[in-house]
């Protein structure tokens, strides 16, 4: 029923799907995955204007965005695991859709004419063609699997030519736990894993200032046991980043890098309240300023290459009384653009930009 109401209010009035253009100028639009969980939508945001298009199309109640030349890559999971394709305003239907059955797809980079898809309850990075999503090869991780014999793999990040995955390593035996994650890099071409770092708990992967390097946070969501760390692969190092240079008392939960070494940082303490930091990587060590204190829920951030970050701002628990939706954020200022964030129907969950 809730699906019917989604699709019976897109329609031919302002922002709606007929309103949404079909070029595409790389960068001038945000794509956010919008869900309560049980489903969810697509929207748009005109980078220019903050026009919001809602309702573009239906996704599970756990969706996944990404975005790469212009293409929009949506996972679903949980109910009907699949990855769909849409070219810029052809949101009536997907270009490409595919099936991943019980794979609970975590993340997906495209790279010359191929996909390379995380899967967490499966020890292999799936390789599938982009033209058409047939499946070419999988990719074996299962020598990094932990005592539950899975890997836990999330976020593929491309950095020199070579492709690095995070993988979690959860122990679903003992209370989704971890005593160390990993990450690997691989050879796209040959597909074969080169190296592996261990690193701390429950690793997540994110691009660097620095056009080879990485950067990995680690640390359990329900506790302060998190670090932050470069790893640079020419010099086979996973470096820790000072801990007097990080915010205390927080768990860090997603980054997101943007030009010129500036990136955003989300983190939360054990109450619950979030945190957005501007983070400044000019220097020898990152300098935080922190841009909003909320107890709403922040589950994602991106940067546009027009000097602001987006932050999905979703309705807390318990509630809030707080606004919910898409905050802009000036980098330079390190300190929101509007009062409030741009209205969403449904709370934001994932973001890109194309």
């Amino acid at each position: 029923m809730i699906l019917a109401l989604l699709l019976a209010c897109t329609g031919s009035g302002p922002g709606s799907v007929n309103d949404e253009p079909t070029d595409c100028i790389a960068h001038s639009r945000l794509v956010a995955a919008t869900t309560d969980f049980a489903v969810g939508s697509l929207l748009t945001v005109n980078l220019d204007t903050h026009e919001v298009r809602d309702h573009l199309a239906p996704t599970s109640g756990d969706p996944i965005v990404r975005a790469q030349d212009c293409s929009v890559y949506q996972l679903n999971r949980g109910t009907g695991d699949a990855v769909r394709i849409y070219e810029p305003g052809q949101w009536s239907a997907p270009a490409v859709e595919f099936a991943l059955p019980g794979a609970n797809p975590h993340d997906i980079l495209a790279l010359d004419g191929e996909l390379f898809i995380s899967q967490f309850e499966r020890n292999e990075l799936a390789v599938h063609t982009s033209a058409d999503g047939a499946q070419v090869a999988d990719i074996e991780l299962l020598d990094w699997a932990d005592e539950d014999g899975l890997v836990e793999a999330d976020q593929v990040v491309l950095a020199g030519g070579k492709l690095y995955v995070a993988l979690q390593r959860l122990d679903r035996t003992d209370g989704w736990q971890s005593t160390g994650g990993a990450v690997v890099e691989i050879d796209p071409s040959s597909r074969a894993v080169l190296r592996s770092w261990e690193t701390g708990p429950n690793p997540r992967l994110f691009g660097h200032p620095a056009e080879q390097a990485l950067i990995v946070l680690t640390g359990h969501f329900t506790a302060l046991d998190g670090g932050a760390f470069v790893l640079d692969p020419d010099a086979d190092e996973l470096r820790a980043i000072s801990p007097d240079s990080l915010p205390t008392d927080v768990v860090f939960a997603d980054y997101a890098e943007g030009a010129d070494g500036v990136g955003m940082l989300l983190a939360a303490d054990l109450d619950n309240n979030y945190v957005a930091y501007c983070v400044d990587w000019s220097g020898s060590e990152p300098l935080f300023r922190s841009a909003i204190h909320t107890r709403q829920y922040l589950p994602d951030v991106v940067i546009s290459d027009r000097g602001l970050g987006w932050v999905a701002v979703a309705d807390g628990w318990p509630p809030t009384g707080e606004s919910s939706g898409l905050l802009p954020i000036d980098l330079d200022l390190c300190e929101p653009v509007l009062d409030a964030p741009v209205a969403t129907t449904l709370n934001p969950y994932s973001l890109a930009v194309y």
